[in-house]
């Protein structure tokens, strides 16, 4: 009877052994879940070129999680995945973060393209005035530095130096007036 009780005893503690360790199993796969969808969100949110070191570390704790979750160690895999979806997100968020700000950085240097067109239009404007009443054999020193100054705000321009461009644009409009 006793041995009977025993193995009852035995039996249960198996079996209750056996529940913890399917929890934690379940545990350790919903964390591996959560990782997974975090890191495809910092994949899609550019975290691959935005926040690179982040991504490693992630990337890191989760290939840990998965040798703990091979070697049956499913509470340092929950743990190591738990990690790596952390890392994940904030590797997402800096992503977003640089997206932002690259998007606020295009913004303002379109607009500095936009206002040094302005300037070379207008600029333009003033020498084809000075052309037609002969300024360039009238005052040929003004018109020479004027058309150093416009050639100058042509090459930042092209080189997308728009406030040096604004500069000289302005210059060489002054020049030709």
């Amino acid at each position: 009877r006793e041995a009977s009780q025993k193995a009852t005893a035995a039996a249960a503690a198996e079996r209750a052994r056996l529940a913890a360790l399917k929890r934690q199993l379940e545990a350790a796969e919903q964390a591996n879940t959560a990782a997974g969808t975090a890191r495809r969100e910092a994949e899609e949110a550019g975290a691959l070129r935005y926040a690179p070191k982040l991504l490693t570390v992630a990337q890191e704790k989760e290939r840990e999680g998965q040798t703990a979750l091979r070697r049956q160690d499913y509470l340092a895999a929950q743990q190591r995945f738990q990690e790596a979806r952390q890392e994940y997100e904030w590797a997402a968020q800096e992503a977003r973060r640089a997206v932002e700000a690259e998007k606020r950085e295009a913004a303002l240097q379109a607009e500095r393209q936009r206002e040094a067109e302005q300037l070379r239009a207008r600029m333009a404007e003033a020498r084809s005035q000075a052309e037609q009443i002969d300024a360039k054999r009238l005052a040929p020193q003004s018109w020479t530095i004027a058309a150093a100054k416009e050639s100058e705000g042509q090459a930042a321009l092209g080189l997308r130096e728009y406030s040096t461009a604004k500069d000289r644009f302005q210059e060489a409009w002054r020049g030709y007036q």
